[in-house]
């Protein structure tokens, strides 16, 4: 009787194991300790697994990146699509874990360890400009009837950057902000903005 084989997994489990180890080693022990062999280690992977899904540790960083962007601006899009009022857009996003960041300290990690080595690395920076425009898009896209001296991808650089800036900040000091400072803050942007009335109802 011939022994049974073992079924190898697909490309996309393999990928998806790499993807959630990486994140889970980035977040344990920072991205210059966030070796292959630890990455594959965590995943419970080969070298060779890694190496035929990415380039290196930066592309598989980069994808990483690339996907909690996307799967945060589809999510939104989502609910938008189905609770087109704005105020109860903003409730249903803080309903959610009061902040549009599904794993914000993760994400916020992966970002500003990738974005100081853009800093260093043209390669990684093109990548990362390319993401940061994607995100700052789709934010324009929902201020594209905003009457401002900003243009609306302007507009919506200063809201990303305003946003980003407070997570960073609550993470740090989560005692001095409160939970819901995020959705709080696009509240009070979009009232400014002429897109609630003024008079709206205080979180």
């Amino acid at each position: 009787m011939e022994p049974q084989r073992t079924k190898r997994p697909s490309r996309d489990v393999v990928r998806r194991r790499l993807l959630d180890a990486a994140e889970k080693v980035l977040v344990s022990h920072g991205y210059g300790a966030a070796s292959v062999d630890a990455i594959t280690e965590a995943a419970g992977l080969s070298r060779g697994a890694l190496y035929s899904n990415f380039t290196d540790k930066e592309d598989l960083y980069l994808a990483l990146l690339d996907e909690q962007e996307q799967r945060e601006i589809d999510e939104l899009h989502a609910i938008f699509a189905e609770h087109r009022d704005l105020n109860r857009f903003l409730d249903i996003v803080m309903s959610r874990g009061a902040s549009p960041h599904r794993d914000a300290r993760a994400q916020m990690i992966l970002e500003v360890e990738l974005w100081l080595l853009a800093m260093r690395s043209p390669a990684v920076r093109a990548r990362m400009v390319a993401i940061q425009r994607r995100e700052v898009e789709a934010i324009a896209s929902a201020l594209s009837r905003v009457e401002s001296e900003l243009s609306p991808v302007e507009l919506a650089s200063v809201v990303a950057a305003i946003l980003d800036g407070l997570l960073m900040q609550r993470m740090l000091d989560p005692e001095h902000l409160h939970d819901t400072i995020l959705v709080d803050t696009l509240r009070f942007l979009a009232r400014l903005l002429g897109l609630l009335p003024a008079d709206g109802p205080t979180p």
